[in-house]
């Protein structure tokens, strides 16, 4: 018998929702524009699709509306092919038969190499480079973007480089000209189904701080026997103070 089967090509098995092009290529030259549709999660009915072309291939666009919940969608073709007098009907989809509507947006998590004190939930930093991993929640179409805010001033892009799946290495730089106060660390990413996400669940938010709490004065020694000493002394809880050090004749 003549008939014709069809091959489905979308940018991605894992769609967004939105607008996406969809190729129809077919085995045998086909004497009409085919029919091509789809049913998406949720849905029993199908949503025809508009092609273009001639011959063996066949371009349109599909839109999955902002409604459509997240599952499997599947496409039906039907299309015709002649040879000589014979006319037959084909509706085989070979490949690309279904696809995924997904539509979780990437998140991120900023791991710093060193540990970090908070302030309201902020990472408190003074000057200095910090290294960090972003970590993604799943695989990219492309490299993210990372760019710190200050509370004033302009944007600072920072670099990142791969390392490993969803993984990307990078360094916050804070400098004398990054004014105190909190900045922000600026997310942007795209995954493989076309969802942009900016949200970081830790490590977005910096706070500056150069400036050191005030001296511990007077500072109350009591000696007891085996040369141990203890310290003490009256000033009261400041936020942010973290730890303190004791130094003997500039030794810590």
């Amino acid at each position: 018998p003549v008939a014709a089967s069809a091959h489905v090509r979308l940018p991605s098995l894992r769609l967004a929702r939105g607008k996406h092009a969809v190729t129809l290529e077919t085995t045998r030259a086909l004497v009409e524009v085919p029919s091509l549709s789809m049913v998406l999660p949720g849905a029993d009915t199908p949503v025809p699709i508009a092609l273009a072309g001639s011959g063996t291939t066949w371009k349109g666009e599909l839109t999955i509306e902002d409604a459509t919940p997240e599952g499997k969608g599947r496409f039906a073709y039907v299309g015709k092919v002649q040879e000589g007098a014979e006319v037959g009907p084909g509706d085989v989809i070979a490949s690309g038969e279904t696809f995924d509507v997904d539509g979780t947006a990437p998140t991120a998590r900023i791991v710093y190499d060193e540990p970090l004190g908070c302030r309201d939930q902020a990472v408190a930093m003074r000057e200095g480079t910090y290294a960090f991993t972003l970590e993604c929640s799943e695989e990219l179409a492309a490299p993210p973007t990372i760019t710190l805010l200050p509370r004033t001033g302009e944007p600072r892009p920072i670099a990142l480089t791969a390392s490993g799946s969803g993984r990307w290495r990078g360094e916050v730089k804070i400098d004398r000209d990054v004014v105190e106060g909190t900045a922000t660390l600026d997310f942007v990413a795209k995954d493989l189904a076309g969802n942009e996400g900016n949200r970081v669940l830790d490590g977005k938010y910096l706070e500056v701080d150069r400036t050191p709490p005030e001296a511990l004065d007077p500072v109350q020694a009591v000696f007891f026997p085996g040369g141990q000493v203890r310290l003490g002394w009256n000033r009261p809880p400041v936020p942010g103070d973290t730890r303190f050090q004791v130094y003997r004749s500039n030794q810590k």
